[in-house]
């Protein structure tokens, strides 16, 4: 080659491209047609029916879509943390049982719950009682710590009443 031929022109190179392109397509052509030959006389000569796969059965729509709304999930949660005050756990479990999984599945989605993979009943109801437990458990004002005026006060042997007008204790 002379050394100002060393590359080809876009043309040129085009050209080339679409050529081995067409030559590509035409060998796809000839190995799919052999292939059919080929699987055509297994079916005749062995009687080999190809096996399909059959579609996976449909639910009911119904069965799929939740029966109730975001905003009556929430309401049903606050009807379920009073229950769970006013009856115990088990009224609540009872309830969960009642209810359908799609559901349970909203319900768990409004509270935050998380699940690492598709969740079954056992691990909604598991999930929803925890968010019920969180919300009874927080919603009890216990004080379980003395306030610091109190704390000083009988430290140092003195009650809160005794000692200066304010309460605290003579330094």
């Amino acid at each position: 080659m002379s050394s100002e031929k060393f590359f080809r022109t876009p043309e040129e190179e085009l050209a080339r491209l679409t050529t081995e392109l067409g030559e590509i397509r035409d060998s796809m052509r000839e190995v799919s047609a052999r292939l059919s030959q080929i699987e055509h006389h297994v079916k005749r000569a062995f009687g080999v029916q190809e096996i399909r796969k059959t579609t996976p059965t449909t639910k009911e729509p119904s069965s799929l879509n939740p029966s109730i709304s975001p905003a009556e999930a929430l309401d049903l949660f606050r009807n379920l943390t009073d229950v769970s005050r006013e009856e115990g756990s088990a009224a609540v479990e009872q309830r969960l049982e009642q209810m359908s999984i799609p559901d349970l599945k909203l319900l768990a989605h409004e509270l935050g719950v998380s699940f690492s993979s598709k969740p079954g009943r056992k691990s909604l109801h598991a999930g929803i009682r925890g968010r019920v437990s969180e919300s009874v458990m927080l919603s009890q004002n216990r004080n379980v710590t003395l306030p610091r005026s109190e704390q000083s006060g009988e430290a140092e042997g003195h009650t809160p009443d005794s000692g200066t007008k304010d309460g605290a204790g003579e330094e």
